[in-house]
């Protein structure tokens, strides 16, 4: 049997680049796969898109859930003569913990290096538990909800983390659904965005739950999220396009989900401020207080007014414009 517990790693990239224009990059999770039951190993890209920049440093800090550590003990481990830089990710390798969450580290030392418009490996890593992990599918994900950018001084050194330049390469975004109802929300623009096409044969309902009540669906939206009930247990592997860093709410109830990343409810912007009252989430179709949005899942939201949740603040955002 499937279990809807899945490991949830949630990537912040935070790049120093010394830089003498705007440039954008590509990082790429690829080649995600089980060595055995306790060992999880995957690769990690960087390339420029446009033009080739001078990378002076990287951090890089994922979290997982830490359900699917089934009661084991965790190690990390960058993989020796794996990188294909010269300046390696072999700074601060290791395992904290954070909202009662395993984090995971690694990053390098400063040190200015060409990148071009051909992939580069930054490191092959492995994760290792003492148990057999929880789930066979693991999902990676990209997060900088809960990432502190940091600048370096010194002249011509600039931050320029950009959510839409990290994507998954072969791995895909997995959503695993359990029969019966589940209280999700897509995370990635797909190319068809229809029940029928999302789901398959599996659906039998989907509603979208607001102040007034449940209305049934036949298509659905990035940051909205739906009550889906299935026929049959469900791995969606979701490929498309990460949207909007905007989720539009009303005053009263809104059923919401994050785009393509975890979002700790603490660290949530709004504008107007302070609007946001209350979060529940759904497990077994019963609700409880949620401290965290994570990616996939769906929430009842509870705006004071209208007004619009920013997923990413580092983005400017004229509601002159709205």
């Amino acid at each position: 049997m499937t279990k809807s517990i899945f490991l949830a790693f949630i990537f912040s990239i935070v790049l120093y680049i010394n830089v003498s224009g705007e440039y954008k990059y590509n990082m790429e999770i690829r080649n995600g796969a089980f060595v055995d039951d306790k060992t999880y190993e995957f690769e990690v890209y960087i390339k420029a898109n446009v033009n080739s920049f001078i990378l002076n440093a990287y951090q890089c800090s994922f979290s997982l859930n830490r359900s699917i550590v089934n009661y084991g003990s965790l190690s990390f481990h960058y993989i020796d003569g794996s990188s294909e830089l010269v300046n390696k990710p072999i700074y601060g390798v290791g395992i904290s913990v954070s909202y009662w969450l395993p984090i995971i580290n690694f990053a390098s030392f400063a040190g200015g290096e060409n990148i071009s418009l051909i992939p580069r490996k930054v490191g092959k890593f492995r994760l290792i538990n003492t148990m057999p992990f929880a789930d066979k599918y693991p999902a990676l994900k990209w997060n900088f909800g809960n990432a502190s950018p940091t600048i370096i001084l010194g002249e011509g050194f600039k931050e320029i983390t950009d959510p839409y330049s990290h994507t998954y390469g072969n791995i895909g975004f997995p959503l695993y659904l359990g029969k019966g109802w589940n209280f999700i929300s897509i995370p990635i623009k797909l190319t068809d965005m229809s029940t029928k096409s999302i789901f398959k044969y599996s659906l039998s309902s989907a509603f979208l739950c607001s102040d007034y009540g449940y209305e049934a669906v036949d298509s659905l939206e990035v940051g909205k999220a739906y009550w889906i009930q299935l026929s049959q247990e469900t791995i969606l592997m979701l490929k498309g396009e990460y949207t909007t860093f905007l989720i539009p709410v009303v005053k009263g109830w809104n059923s919401i989900g994050v785009s393509y990343c975890n979002l700790p409810v603490a660290s949530i912007i709004t504008n107007p401020t302070f609007i946001i009252t209350s979060v529940f989430g759904s497990n077994n179709a019963q609700y409880y207080n949620s401290n965290l949005l994570e990616s996939g899942k769906g929430y009842l939201l509870y705006s004071e007014q209208e007004g619009y949740i920013i997923i990413n603040p580092n983005k400017p955002i004229d509601f002159s414009l709205q």
